[in-house]
């Protein structure tokens, strides 16, 4: 695990924040973040959420967003700082979250592995929010999910700050804010 504060530089950042907070900028709701509705949850400190989602890049269709044009300063930037190559985009998507009624400070939303093959996960944090990304000890490893997780660290949101997990298959999670009206990240998933 990686964090890297002041990833981009003030005028990139800049340009990027602004673009996303814009009143125009266009998130699509969904009920549920990490489940079908309905559907239980292994765990007894995590709670289902809904949220809002841009999905810049999927390369299961190659569909691509008009904010695919925005994403080279952070995948250079990754490549420069890790001296590395990136051999496979998988997905990038834009989340935002809402404070939730009933969700309290060790609460968090369902732990999870985004890919069930190798692969790197980048969270990049937009905007200072509380609601924080909570990384677990147990690590995929092709059975079944654990049914009990325990916190190994905890990444606070803060504008600007980037979260690399070389091993995508440990398991993690994002948090409503409680005390912010809203939580913005950036997931970008590879393999190098």
């Amino acid at each position: 695990m990686h964090i890297i504060d002041n990833f981009l530089d003030d005028a990139d950042f800049q340009t990027l924040k602004t673009h996303i907070e814009s009143p125009d900028f266009p998130w699509f709701y969904v009920s549920t973040v990490s489940l079908p509705p309905g559907a239980d949850m292994p765990d007894p400190m995590s709670q289902e959420t809904f949220g809002y989602n841009h999905m810049v890049y999927n390369h299961e269709d190659e569909s691509k967003s008009y904010m695919f044009r925005a994403m080279p300063p952070i995948l250079v930037k990754f490549e420069e700082l890790f001296k590395t190559k990136i051999q496979k985009l998988l997905r990038i998507r834009m989340g935002m979250k809402h404070p939730k009624i009933g969700f309290g400070p060790d609460n968090y939303n369902l732990p999870h592995v985004d890919y069930f093959y190798p692969h790197s996960t980048l969270i990049y944090y937009i905007n200072d929010s509380d609601g924080d990304t909570r990384i677990f000890d147990q690590i995929f490893d092709g059975t079944d999910e654990p049914s009990d997780f325990t916190v190994k660290a905890r990444v606070a949101p803060k504008a600007n700050r980037m979260l690399y997990l070389e091993n995508g298959f440990v398991y993690h999670t994002a948090a409503n804010p409680i005390h912010h009206d809203r939580r913005m990240v950036i997931n970008i998933n590879l393999q190098i």
